[in-house]
């Protein structure tokens, strides 16, 4: 990936969050914004640093959740291929870490900004033999 000044980096990311804003929901950030920029000699917080750190020997199926850090506010959801995590902001503040399972080789997970259409506590496949799908969160009509 070419290498971009942080400044164009910071204006994109709060681009992005800020259509999720005004769409109404959360939104998941493609693979591009995954690592926090920063300026030369600018350090994160500890609090952000050891969380993000934390998140880092996550096995599957486990986050860290400490939405106290930034109780009110716009939600973002970074999801590092990459990484397989995903990162939850609020306010530009790191409240969650989680594990994330993307697409294999073939069915790519699409990179881009997702609104969240519909969710639903309890769902069941259509299109997969009524397979279970409890949290369903759609981000595309399609599928």
């Amino acid at each position: 990936m070419p290498k971009r000044s942080q400044s164009r980096r910071s204006v994109i990311t709060l681009l992005l969050v800020g259509a999720g804003f005004v769409a109404g929901g959360p939104t998941l950030l493609g693979e591009a914004l995954a690592r926090p920029a920063r300026r030369k000699g600018s350090r994160s917080s500890p609090a952000a640093k050891s969380l993000s750190e934390d998140g880092k020997n996550l096995k599957p199926g486990q986050f860290l959740w400490h939405p106290e850090r930034s109780p009110k506010g716009a939600v973002a959801i970074i999801v590092s291929v990459l990484k397989q995590r995903c990162f939850v902001y609020r306010n530009g503040i790191l409240i969650g870490v989680s594990t994330c399972s993307t697409g294999k080789s073939g069915f790519d997970t699409p990179t881009g900004v997702f609104t969240i259409l519909e969710k639903a506590e309890e769902h069941y496949s259509s299109e997969f033999e009524n397979a279970p799908m409890p949290h369903m969160e759609r981000l595309t009509w399609q599928g």
